[in-house]
């Protein structure tokens, strides 16, 4: 009885067209087994792209060289990571870091020690909650501080304390609990950072925000990530690195993306 109870929820609090997307990747995680599916993306990635690598190879990267997020991918890390895309997503406007309201926010909070209510975070919740109806699965502003900002506070002090781990490595998901997460093992095993990565190596953050804003914070200067997306370019330029064995003078050849093109 969980299912048909969870769909009237989110059909009275989100709408029917939300209900009806939920309800496409309900079907699909369950199918399409996900490890078909991974297996699937690799042989044709290989077949269309040559040397790329398996869709869940985890990466490891200095916050400080990811400056930016990207914008309108309409990608999902769960249905779509360790993609080729071409065209021009990964040349529109970029955010950067300093324009990020959640990295703001959570700057205030942890690193002036301000209390919650007078974050830029708080505020873009409560504007979120004003205009839809909710924020982070919060439908008022003191359930958004009571939740999501008392999940923010623990898992800061979580990285803090224990180290970042990577998704494989949690034992219990200490997730925000108001997401009523369906935890798969697609969601495990896809659930790291994800970035995006342009034409000419720009990473970018596709989703994980929250996690790299905090690392960030912190000072770690290495972090796991998964690539969501390369562009359809990149993946030509680590071809031809493939096949040459040099690296064009533009590009980095310390690149996390390039280390398993030159091992």
């Amino acid at each position: 009885m969980y299912y048909p109870r969870r769909a009237l929820q989110i059909y009275k609090e989100d709408g029917l067209g939300y209900l009806v997307s939920q309800t496409k990747h309900f079907f699909r995680e369950r199918a399409v087994p996900f490890r078909a599916e991974i297996w699937l993306r690799e042989t044709l990635n290989r077949a269309r792209y040559g040397h790329v690598p398996h869709p869940l190879t985890v990466l490891w990267v200095d916050s400080r060289d990811v400056e930016s997020t990207v914008q309108n991918l309409e990608l999902s890390r769960r249905f779509h990571i360790g993609s080729i895309k071409g065209g021009n997503w990964d040349q529109e406007r970029r955010k950067p870091l300093s324009e990020w309201r959640v990295y703001r926010g959570l700057h205030q909070r942890f690193e002036k020690g301000m209390d919650w209510e007078e974050t830029e975070y708080y505020r873009m919740g409560c504007e979120k909650i004003e205009r839809n109806g909710r924020a982070w699965n919060c439908s008022s502003p003191e359930e958004f501080l009571e939740q999501r900002c008392r999940y923010v506070d623990e898992l800061y002090e979580n990285i803090e304390q224990n180290g970042y781990k990577r998704s494989t490595e949690l034992i219990e998901r200490n997730e925000d609990p108001g997401r009523d997460r369906d935890v798969t093992e697609r969601h495990v095993k896809t659930h790291e950072i994800s970035l995006a990565i342009g034409r000419r190596g720009t990473l970018m953050i596709a989703q994980g925000i929250h996690r790299f804003c905090l690392s960030r914070l912190l000072g770690l200067e290495e972090i796991p990530v998964q690539v969501l997306v390369r562009h359809r370019e990149w993946q030509r330029l680590r071809n031809e690195i493939h096949d040459s064995g040099t690296v064009p003078s533009d590009i980095d050849p310390s690149h996390p993306d390039l280390q398993d093109l030159r091992s």
